[in-house]
C-alpha cells in the first residue's frame, strides 16, 4: 500500500467513525466487590445510542444495565477468564 492510499484509507475510516458524545461512571458491587461500570452516548451514522462495559483487572466487557444480571455476568465471566490466565 503507496502513501496515497494510507492517506485514503484513514480519512475513510475518520469519516465513517461515530464519536462519544458523553461518557459517565459509576460503580457496581458483585460478590461484595466493586468494579466500575461506564456507560457513553455514541453518535453513529442512525443517531446516538449507548453502550456500556465494566471492567474488571483492566479489561473492558460490554453490557446491558438494564437487563437484569447482564453486567454482574460480565464482572464474572471477566474474572474467570483472569483465573484461566494465571
Amino acid at each position: 500500500m503507496n502513501f496515497k492510499h494510507v492517506i485514503l484509507f484513514s480519512a475513510a475510516c475518520v469519516s465513517g467513525c461515530a464519536t462519544v458524545s458523553s461518557q459517565s461512571s459509576r460503580d457496581i458491587i458483585v460478590d461484595g466487590q466493586s468494579y466500575e461500570l461506564r456507560t457513553s452516548v455514541i453518535e453513529g451514522s442512525k443517531g446516538p445510542f449507548e453502550r456500556s462495559q465494566v471492567k474488571v483487572n483492566n479489561k473492558m466487557y460490554i453490557c446491558l444495565p438494564d437487563s437484569k444480571g447482564d453486567c454482574e455476568a460480565a464482572v464474572r465471566q471477566g474474572r474467570d477468564e483472569s483465573n484461566r490466565r494465571g
